[in-house]
């Protein structure tokens, strides 16, 4: 996916989202004490600041367009693999 973002950004439906490296309060696992990843609302937990250790934001790309699968079939399989998965659509 990191590929595609950098080749192609227009086949993927992004969205710029906070983020925040800290406790996530809701998680009830003997493993809750490390740090996290947290990424849109999880990000903006009220009473977070006190277990936060950065904050930020990032584009987070949830779902892909409906023009990725021919345009990966043209770049691993060439003009006759597009066309095969055109018509499978």
């Amino acid at each position: 996916m990191a590929a595609i973002f950098a080749l192609r950004p227009d086949l993927l439906l992004c969205a710029r989202v906070p983020i925040r490296i800290g406790e996530d309060s809701r998680f009830l696992g003997p493993f809750r004490r490390g740090p996290a990843l947290l990424a849109g609302p999880d990000a903006n937990e009220e009473g977070a600041p006190h277990a936060t250790v950065a904050t930020g934001s990032a584009v987070y790309c949830p779902e892909v367009s409906g023009g990725l699968r021919a345009w990966l079939s043209v770049q691993l399989g060439g003009a006759r693999a597009a066309r095969s998965s055109v018509r499978a659509l």
